[in-house]
């Protein structure tokens, strides 16, 4: 995932992109995207039907584990 910093220190028009690792983890009936970006924890959350939803509109591709 790559995040876009623009902190209050530098002018709207200069940009950080770096790459951080994000982990996914289900809880009940939602998704949970949870990444550590220098000492800021980052949480983000969606349910099953809108991620069923946006894949219909075409809006996500989906990527499933392969199975072990």
């Amino acid at each position: 995932m790559k995040k876009t910093n623009t902190p209050a220190q530098y002018p709207a028009s200069v940009a950080t992109t770096e790459t951080v690792e994000v982990l996914y983890q289900k809880m009940g009936d939602r998704w949970f995207a949870f990444s550590l970006v220098g000492d800021e924890v980052f949480v983000g959350s969606i349910t099953q039907d809108q991620i069923d939803s946006l894949e219909s509109q075409g809006k996500l591709k989906p990527q499933r584990m392969p199975e072990v």
